[in-house]
């Protein structure tokens, strides 16, 4: 069996990213034997050089060429890493220059070419944008749920206008919306839950401005319900989900 030029440069290359990546980086690095679009898997270590539990999928491009500084792949297959739960990193390793460089997938942005420079060569200062890169899926997830909150609240605070009340002027329509903010707590609290452990990495994702408009709308709407004596079929209610906002505010605070 004829061991290929195409073949030896490809090999090269994925042994050259996992000693990169072992030495400087001084993280794991496993090469994949199994080639379904992905050939290696970095494991994420913190300051400490323990694991943080969480891997990035690394895809890579060999060659011998000093001049090549780019990766272009079909769409099919930026379609299949999109798809995956892992985030994935686009690596090209030159082995003319000694150079190995990287990418994360989302900075294709509509493009099926990757150009590469002396910025993204990987290195010790490349830690910390892995790390972001590691817990982007997650964080993708959080930023969605809150602009969910957030559209949620819309809806309710646009029920606090003179037109609506004359629209809808049934007690109980307005009553009622004091559970959807009781909703809306449970899930700010899923997301506090899944933000706290990563929160120091990855920064609050806008959570902090979220939770500050609940608040705020919680202590609007129920004003609202004294000024239009909603309260008055059920204060005891009333009276509580008023006094509750200072728990919750502490309660799902960061």
């Amino acid at each position: 069996m004829k061991y290929t030029e195409d073949k030896a440069t490809g090999d090269a290359g994925e042994y050259l990213f996992a000693y990169t990546v072992a030495n400087i980086l001084e993280w794991p690095c496993r090469l994949l034997d199994i080639d379904i679009g992905i050939d290696a898997q970095i494991e994420v270590l913190d300051d400490s050089r323990q694991s943080m539990g969480q891997f990035i999928a690394v895809q890579i491009k060999a060659t011998r060429d000093i001049n090549k500084k780019s990766i272009s792949v079909e769409k099919k297959h930026i379609d299949y890493w999109s798809s995956l739960d892992t985030p994935v990193l686009l690596v090209l390793v030159n082995l003319g220059t000694n150079e190995t460089f990287a990418r994360p997938l989302e900075d294709f942005n509509g493009s099926q070419t990757l150009h590469f420079s002396t910025q993204h060569v990987v290195g010790v200062g490349m830690k910390d944008s892995l790390r972001l890169l590691a817990y982007s899926k997650t964080v993708k997830s959080i930023e969605e749920n809150l602009t969910e909150v957030t559209d949620e609240i819309d809806v309710i605070l646009n029920d606090l206008t003179d037109e609506r009340v004359h629209e809808i002027e049934d007690s109980d329509h307005y009553l009622a919306l004091m559970n959807s903010f009781k909703n809306l707590e449970l899930v700010l609290h899923e997301i506090k839950v899944l933000l706290k452990p990563i929160h120091s990495i990855v920064g609050d994702c806008n959570y902090a401005y979220v939770l500050k408009y609940y608040i705020d709308a919680r202590k609007d709407y129920t004003r609202f319900l004294h000024d239009w004596s909603f309260d008055i079929h059920d204060h005891d209610e009333v009276k509580a989900f008023e006094n509750e906002y200072i728990e919750y505010w502490s309660y799902l605070d960061l």
